[in-house]
């Protein structure tokens, strides 16, 4: 892979992983404060799912940031 193709590649790569970092992040937020208010413990339960989420694709994000 020649070094511009390569640059482009994690580029993009980064993009969606910050993207998915503030999506589940929106997603946990969103599912937590309905569960609570619904009093539903799967629907907390997916919201904390998601925030373990965050933790993961922040953690590739710093490796990656490391990496380049």
């Amino acid at each position: 892979m020649s070094g511009r193709t390569r640059e482009i590649v994690v580029k993009r790569g980064k993009r969606l992983e910050y993207f998915t970092i503030a999506w589940n992040s929106l997603e946990g937020l969103v599912a937590v404060i309905a569960g609570a208010i619904a009093g539903s413990i799967s629907l907390v339960g997916f919201g904390v799912d998601s925030f373990i989420e965050v933790i993961s694709g922040a953690h590739a994000a710093v490796e990656n940031v490391c990496r380049c």
